[in-house]
């Protein structure tokens, strides 16, 4: 298992508040097993914001029409993820594209607004984009972070069967974190994390 470059925490962070320190912990015994935590709830975490946290590249397909909402034909394409960070291109089915002159990138609002209207595309338009709140791992917001370590010790101090798994002489045991995966935080845990809202 590998840490995802979208991790909301380190390794190290997830030791320096289960043990106290990152030195406190076993060598690299819960390595593996940490790193599948992470990465189950950073996912959660995003889903619960209702956005991307880490930047990294998104592709979304819009079909258009003359009289579409939000898609070729109108003046305004509101993306999925944001703050925009760049866009990479803009093609239809038949490899029409959208020169970067010709629209507005208004980032923190997640909207691309063309100087006229979006051209109604063949079939639809291809959007790839770089999208996301934080530069990186190391940059991601402090009560973030608080909020990503203090889920992720919750479930590796419950280790409850049934995160990734882990082995202990011959027997797999496997940890269920689907309900944080599914963006469902608990209360006391969510009460640190922005609300979904206050991104739009």
């Amino acid at each position: 298992m590998a840490l995802d470059s979208t991790a909301l925490i380190t390794v190290a962070e997830a030791k320096t508040y289960i043990w106290g320190s990152a030195g406190g912990a076993p060598s690299t015994l819960y390595d593996s097993l940490l790193e599948g935590i992470i990465n189950g709830i950073s996912l959660g975490v995003e889903r619960f914001l209702e956005n991307a946290v880490v930047i990294r590249t998104f592709t979304e397909d819009y079909s258009g029409g003359p009289k579409a909402f939000i898609r070729g034909g109108s003046k305004r394409i509101k993306t999925e993820k944001y703050p925009i960070t760049g866009v990479t291109s803009i093609t239809d089915d038949d490899a029409n594209t959208v020169e970067a002159e010709d629209y507005t990138i208004i980032a923190d609002l997640g909207w691309l607004e063309h100087d006229g209207h979006w051209p109604v595309p063949t079939g639809r338009w291809t959007i790839i984009y770089t999208a996301g709140l934080y530069a990186d791992t190391a940059s991601v917001d402090a009560m973030i972070k608080l909020a990503a370590q203090r889920i992720t010790a919750g479930v590796f101090k419950r280790r409850v069967p049934g995160v990734k798994s882990e082995k202990i002489d011959q027997v797999t045991i496997t940890y269920d974190i689907s309900e944080i995966r599914a963006g469902v935080i608990p209360d006391e845990i969510a009460d640190l994390l922005p609300a979904p809202t206050m991104w739009v």
